[in-house]
C-alpha cells in the first residue's frame, strides 16, 4: 500500500485513470533495469548500461527474463509478466443504450485463464435476438419461371441443338470438299 500513499501523494489532485497504469509502468521499468544490472553483476559480465544497444539480442533476453520475474503490488493491483503481457483481471464492459450507462459483462483472469460472466442476461445484443450465429446460414430458396419462358427457352435450345446436328452431319458428308477440308 506505500506505492499507493506514494502515487496519491505525487499525484496531487489531478485524476486520469490513466494515472496509476503509467505509475506501475515506471516501476516496472525500474526494477527491471535493476534486475538487469543484477543480473550482469551476477554473471560477471563487463558489460555496462553504456553498452546497451537496443537491436542486440543479448540485452533483449536479459530485459525479457527481468520482466518475467517481474512481480510487486502496485496501483492498479499485482503487477507481473508472463510471456511478455502483463498478467491481471481484464473487465469486459458493454455499453448499452437502453441504460445509458457501462454495464459489466465480465471478468477474465488471465491467470488461470478463466473468463466469468456476471450474468449472462445483462448482454445486450444487437437485433435482440440473443447472439449472433458463428457460422454462415444458408437458406436454400426454390426459384420458379414462368411455364411460357420455359418453352421458349427450350425451343430455342432444341433448334440449337438441331442446327448443331445438321452442321456436324454436313461437314462429315462433305469434310473431302476443299472449302470444308481447309477449315
Amino acid at each position: 500500500m506505500d506505492n499507493y500513499r506514494e502515487y496519491d501523494r505525487l499525484r496531487l489532485r489531478e485524476y486520469s485513470r490513466f494515472h496509476g497504469y503509467a505509475y506501475d509502468g515506471i516501476w516496472t521499468i525500474a526494477l527491471a533495469i535493476q534486475a538487469v544490472e543484477k543480473k550482469l553483476r551476477q554473471i560477471n559480465s563487463p558489460l555496462t548500461f553504456e553498452d546497451f544497444h537496443y537491436r542486440d539480442p543479448f540485452w533483449a533476453q536479459l530485459f525479457r527474463e527481468a520482466l518475467n520475474e517481474t512481480d510487486f503490488i502496485g496501483v492498479t493491483d499485482h503487477v507481473s509478466f508472463d510471456k511478455n503481457e502483463r498478467r491481471g483481471i481484464v473487465l469486459l464492459q458493454q455499453f448499452q443504450s437502453k441504460k445509458l450507462t457501462m454495464t459489466d459483462i465480465a471478468q477474465y483472469y488471465t491467470y488461470n485463464d478463466e473468463l466469468i460472466f456476471e450474468d449472462s442476461n445483462q448482454i445486450d445484443w444487437r437485433g435482440g435476438n440473443g447472439p449472433p450465429v458463428d457460422r454462415n446460414t444458408v437458406v436454400i430458396k426454390p426459384s420458379r419461371i414462368s411455364m411460357t419462358l420455359f418453352i421458349v427457352i427450350s425451343v430455342f435450345a432444341i433448334i440449337g441443338i438441331i442446327i448443331a446436328f445438321v452442321f456436324l452431319a454436313m461437314n462429315i458428308k462433305y469434310r473431302n470438299q476443299r472449302l470444308i477440308h481447309n477449315l
